[in-house]
Formats: structure tokens, C-alpha cells, sequence
């Protein structure tokens, strides 16, 4: 008798190989894409806090630019365009209202997403995740949510954090 595996049991075994992968894959690009959507919020927060901390020393007034604030980021802040910062997977924008960190997507499949943290009186300092409906991007603010509500508007999905 011949000892060995048999051509069906060979591919049974790479048919469940290939089914794990197809599984596991898509999952850890989710996971991935949570840990850099998760450095796009503390940055944003950290730049919210420098902006706040700016306005308090200077009588309500705005920063003019990004390298006003006192807090160190590596990037680039364009001549043309002082109050935008970009990294390396994200741009950050200082706005009259709020303060908005726009991840670059991985892909165009993936979805766009941007974080807000707002400097209106009403809802000051609470920060709002939207992501592209029906996209895997739905999925990165759904996760760092602390809840599973949202609103729907201008085709995103507002998620408050």
C-alpha cells in the first residue's frame, strides 16, 4: 500500500487554506486601517487642544497658521494654504468652527473618512467621526464609536465619539 495523501485530500486542504485567507485578510485591513484612524483622532484632538489653548492666550483670536500652535508636528504646513498640515496618511485642517483631520483612504474601494472636532459653542470640543456610506470606511468609525448611533447627511455616516 502507498503511503502519501491523495490529490482530493490535497485540495481540500488548500480549498480550507484559501477560505481562512479570504477571511482573515479583509479583517486585518480593517484592523490596520483602525490603528491609523486612530492616530488621525489624537492628532486632531491634540491639534484641537493647541488651537483652544492658542485662542485662551491671545483674547479669542484664531491662529493664523499651524506653526502658531504649540505643539510640534511633523508634516508639512504649504505657504499657500497656512492652516492646513499634512502627514503622512492624513491632512489637517483649522477651521473658524472646528478642526478636521481627513484621512487619505487606502483605496478608492475603501471609502473616504474625516474626523471633526467641533469649536462651536453649542457642542464645543465634541468630536464627530463621518464615513462614506456603504463603504468598508463605515466600519472604522462604527469601531472607534463609543455608541451605535448615527445620523445620515450629504452621504456620510456621522458617528459622535
Amino acid at each position: 500500500m502507498k503511503k502519501g495523501f491523495t490529490l482530493i485530500e490535497l485540495l481540500i486542504v488548500v480549498l480550507v487554506i484559501a477560505i481562512l485567507v479570504a477571511i482573515a485578510v479583509p479583517l486585518y485591513m480593517i484592523t490596520i486601517e483602525k490603528g491609523k484612524a486612530t492616530e488621525v483622532v489624537k492628532l486632531s484632538r491634540d491639534i484641537y487642544n493647541a488651537v483652544e489653548r492658542y485662542s485662551f492666550r491671545n483674547n479669542g483670536a484664531s491662529p493664523a497658521s499651524f506653526t502658531d500652535l504649540d505643539i510640534e508636528l511633523r508634516g508639512v504646513v504649504p505657504d499657500n494654504a497656512p492652516l492646513q498640515f499634512t502627514n503622512d496618511y492624513a491632512q489637517f485642517t483649522i477651521n473658524a468652527d472646528s478642526v478636521e483631520g481627513q484621512r487619505f483612504p487606502p483605496s478608492d474601494s475603501f471609502g473616504d473618512y474625516f474626523f471633526t472636532v467641533s469649536r462651536a459653542a453649542a457642542d464645543e470640543g465634541v468630536m464627530y467621526c463621518s464615513a462614506a456610506q456603504d463603504t468598508d470606511a463605515v466600519k472604522v468609525c462604527a469601531g472607534l464609536s463609543t455608541n451605535d448611533n448615527y445620523t445620515e447627511s450629504g452621504g456620510y455616516r456621522v458617528y459622535r465619539m
